[in-house]
């Protein structure tokens, strides 16, 4: 990425970074009000973090359509959409667990255009440019921690839908790869995985019907990191290289690839 922020990089960082001093806030204060249902947890902070990314957004751009989580779209149609996922990692906030992130993805006819995500805890946030490589906090990152497979550490990220209606396949593919690597990782937070193997911390990224809100942000970060890229269907494999990738995806069921 060019030493110059763009309008879009600058107000997607100050829009997550404010969330995320909000979330942050929370975190310390215990656990937050809100609907806790057996499948699932939504709070009242997931509302306030996305109020005041959206309306950083559309200060700065009246003209661009959001589409957030917990409010749909915002705004009709428009050239530019930016995808909004407000509390990345609601459960871990909710239970104490020190792993949740904010992103917002900007996207146009092209695919995702800009990806931005902040981690509150470790004051780290990312930054993706299609074409123009990733950062974090400023510094260039790529992927190729170039460990075996059997050494790796593997982060599962199952859409709600994969939860919901394909668990038995979900199982499938989990077993599957903790039988072939040394960790299955299952954050609940999956921005936050998509930093780790951005940065060269953990070897693959599996997606599974994954969910719309921090996909587009997390697979361009990925991608111009320099994650080798495997797609089909409702499965994506997104390895520190091509190696790994292909270890990966032949660790998986055939019925999946």
């Amino acid at each position: 990425m060019s030493d110059a922020i763009s309008p879009l990089e600058a107000t997607a960082v100050r829009a997550c970074e404010l969330a995320g001093r909000r979330s942050l806030d929370a975190f310390r204060d215990g656990r937050p009000d809100g609907d806790y249902r057996e499948g699932d947890v939504t709070t009242a902070l997931d509302a306030d973090c996305e109020r005041r990314i959206v309306s950083t957004i559309r200060e700065a751009f009246p003209d661009d359509a959001v589409l957030a989580e917990e409010r749909g779209r915002v705004g009709g149609d428009a050239a530019r959409e930016w995808v909004v996922d407000p509390l990345d990692g609601t459960n871990n906030v909710a239970a104490g667990v020190p792993t949740f992130a904010h992103a917002v993805c900007v996207r146009d006819d092209g695919g995702p255009l800009l990806a931005v995500v902040h981690e509150p805890l470790p004051g780290d946030t990312y930054a993706a440019a299609r074409g123009e490589g990733a950062t974090v906090n400023g510094d260039p990152i790529s992927t190729g921690t170039h460990l075996p497979l059997a050494q790796a550490t593997v982060a599962l990220v199952p859409g709600y839908g994969a939860l919901a209606d394909h668990a038995e396949a979900l199982d499938d593919i989990r077993a599957a790869l903790d039988g072939g690597t040394k960790r299955v990782l299952e954050s609940w937070a999956p921005c936050v995985d998509w930093g780790l193997l951005a940065r060269g911390a953990i070897e693959a990224v599996v997606t599974f019907h994954p969910d719309v809100w921090e996909q587009p942000a997390g697979s361009l970060l990925a991608r111009e990191a320099g994650a080798a890229v495997y797609e089909t269907g409702p499965l994506g494999v997104f390895a520190a290289d091509d190696a790994t990738r292909e270890a990966v995806r032949e660790t998986l069921p055939d019925t999946l690839r």
